[in-house]
This record gives structure tokens, C-alpha cells and sequence, in this order.
């Protein structure tokens, strides 16, 4: 599993930013991440359910009670 500082680098974006994306995908039920444990995210929905972006394509989130 990818570090916080590895969604740090990709997304060119800072280390609270990630944090903060992290937290609110785990509080959706999106991911699942492990405190204390590092490399612990897991992606809790099937490859089909993630949307295919594109550049110009907003991310909306929406919660559904996972």
C-alpha cells in the first residue's frame, strides 16, 4: 500500500492535504487505513465502482452508508 508521502509526491499536493483527503475517503468507507500501522490503506470498493476521470471531470463523493 502506498505511504502518505507517496500521494504526496504523485498528486503534487502537501502533506496536511493528503491527510485531510485520507481521513474523509476513510470517513465515506472508501479506504480503510490502520493508525499506527504504516502502509495500511486498503480500497474498500471493487475496481468497477470507481468512476474514470478525465482532466476537465469533477470529483463528486457522495456517502451511501458503507
Amino acid at each position: 500500500a502506498p505511504a502518505e508521502a507517496d500521494f504526496q509526491r504523485y498528486f503534487k499536493v502537501t502533506a496536511p492535504s493528503v491527510h485531510q483527503m485520507l481521513k474523509t475517503l476513510n470517513k465515506l468507507g472508501l479506504i480503510e487505513k490502520m493508525p499506527g500501522i504504516p502502509r495500511s490503506i486498503q480500497l474498500l470498493v471493487t475496481p468497477q465502482e470507481l468512476p474514470v476521470l478525465g482532466l476537465d471531470q469533477p470529483v463528486i463523493i457522495t456517502a451511501t452508508g458503507h
